[in-house]
């Protein structure tokens, strides 16, 4: 294995994770950096739904299950909340190469 790929000769083998592709013999560098990017994105994900999604559709629910006319302070709340999180979308998103 040539230095700088991985493994023990290269020194830069790293711990290994469960469930997280390693680099070593085998596995093309493509493939590592696109299980990356699917790795970026899914925290992204759960960060989006954990940090804004979730309280918006609890709000969101609440207009839909109110009996009488929902409050034009709920309706700007969830409107708010829905810009907070297009808003957050770039910073959650991992940056491309510069």
């Amino acid at each position: 294995m040539a230095a700088g790929h991985g493994g023990p000769e290269g020194g830069q083998g790293g711990p290994e994770v469960p469930g997280v592709a390693q680099e070593g013999p085998g596995v093309p560098k493509d493939l590592l950096a696109a299980v990356a990017v699917a790795e970026a994105l899914w925290d992204a994900s759960a960060c989006l739904a954990k940090g804004h999604l979730l309280g918006t559709l609890r709000l969101a629910r609440g207009l839909l299950v109110t009996l009488g006319v929902p409050s034009a302070t709920t309706a700007v709340t969830v409107a708010q909340r829905c810009q907070d999180a297009t808003a957050a979308l770039p910073g959650l998103l991992p940056r491309g190469p510069q």
